[in-house]
Parts: structure tokens; C-alpha cells; sequence
């Protein structure tokens, strides 16, 4: 998290001697098992993860997470008919259909939050 990983530990990173290809080798490796560990954390009975977004079109980020998720098939969000670029929009249409409902939502689980509630404002 942000406790270890922040700007004063990438700055101190950047003090060492390494190529860029080496740098960016390394920080993605540390991406593909950071969301590996959560993963595994969650302990789900699931048996695929899907991944949208852009760095679902990165594929040595999906090899290293395929890599370090060896129980899980990996795969894009393309698999299920949703393009990966556009997921994070329907999400987030999805929010305001429940603020337009005013319909409160439950993030205590995923944010920390400490209690359900009506997300956003709507302005006119």
C-alpha cells in the first residue's frame, strides 16, 4: 500500500543503477504480484479473473499476472462482451443511475468506508 509504496520509495528505487528496461520490468513485476496477492487473499472459489482497463493490452503485465495466479484463468474482459477500454465508463454510468435512483451503496467492504452511502451529487 501507500504506507510502503509512495513517492520517497520510488525516488530511493530511482537512485540505484538500472536501465530503464530493468526499471520497468521491476515495478511491473511488483504489480503483477501485488494484485496476485490480493487475489489469492480473497481466497474465492471463482476460477477466472478478468481484467479491463489499459493494462489489460499490456501483455507482459497479464503473463506476469497469469504467472503468479497459476489456479486462475486470466483473461480480458473482451471474453465476456465487454470492451476492456470501457468498463471503467459503465462503472461509473452505473454509479450515476444509483445517485439518479438515489440508491445508497455499500463500499465498507472495498473502501474502508465506515458506512453505506449515497454516492456523488447531481447538479442542474
Amino acid at each position: 500500500g501507500t504506507d510502503y509504496f509512495n513517492q520517497s520509495w520510488i525516488l530511493e528505487f530511482f537512485q540505484k543503477e538500472m536501465s530503464n528496461l530493468d526499471f520497468l520490468a521491476t515495478v511491473t513485476e511488483l504489480t503483477a504480484q501485488s494484485i496476485a496477492r490480493e487475489i489469492n487473499a480473497i481466497n474465492s472459489e471463482h476460477e477466472k479473473v478478468i481484467v479491463y482497463g489499459g493494462g489489460s493490452h499490456n501483455t507482459f503485465l497479464i503473463n506476469r499476472i497469469r504467472e503468479n495466479l497459476k489456479n486462475y484463468d486470466v483473461v480480458s474482459s473482451e471474453l465476456i462482451g465487454l470492451d476492456p477500454d470501457y468498463v471503467e465508463a459503465i462503472a461509473f454510468a452505473w454509479l450515476a443511475k444509483e445517485r439518479i435512483k438515489n440508491k445508497t451503496i455499500d463500499l465498507t467492504q472495498i473502501t474502508g468506508s465506515r458506512s453505506i452511502a449515497l454516492l456523488g451529487e447531481c447538479y442542474l
